[in-house]
């Protein structure tokens, strides 16, 4: 699972992703490397804390121009910019907030995202991918 957010605090800007996949987080720090950035990878073992949680990766860069540019994206500007590349966007979006479910005889994947917009985004690229999509409002705070 991984988490990516966006903070801002005195003026620094900070893109930082939390996964328990390494692979994913030296993907997405020698992304940042490409924009530019000095991405750092710090290993969080939370398994002293509770044996079943995963070791987590996280990677933090800092960079006001990236910040500002990515608050400025409408949906419009990000459904152009993942077209042709919806599979990747698909992976960060799930790594970020989904997990995969195994019922009686099913299987599925669920995405949790209280932002309406990027659920949006997810919806239409999995459709245009041929997977079928139900989303289900689970009654919480803020979607």
């Amino acid at each position: 699972m991984a988490r990516y957010t966006r903070e801002k605090k005195k003026h620094e800007y900070v893109i930082k992703l939390r996964t328990t996949e390494r692979d994913f987080a030296e993907s997405f720090a020698h992304a940042l490397e490409k924009l530019g950035m000095r991405p750092r990878i710090d290993i969080e073992d939370r398994s002293k804390h509770n044996p079943r949680w995963k070791i987590q990766y996280v990677v933090r860069a800092f960079s006001k121009t990236f910040y500002e540019f990515y608050k400025s994206l409408s949906s419009k500007d990000i459904k152009e910019l993942i077209k042709g590349y919806e599979p990747y966007f698909l992976r960060g979006f799930y790594e970020s907030e989904g997990l995969c479910y195994e019922g009686k005889g099913t299987m599925s994947i669920r995405i949790y995202n209280s932002n309406l917009t990027l659920i949006d985004i997810a919806y239409e690229a999995l459709t245009r991918l041929g997977f079928h999509v139900v989303i289900k409002d689970r009654g919480y705070p803020g979607g």
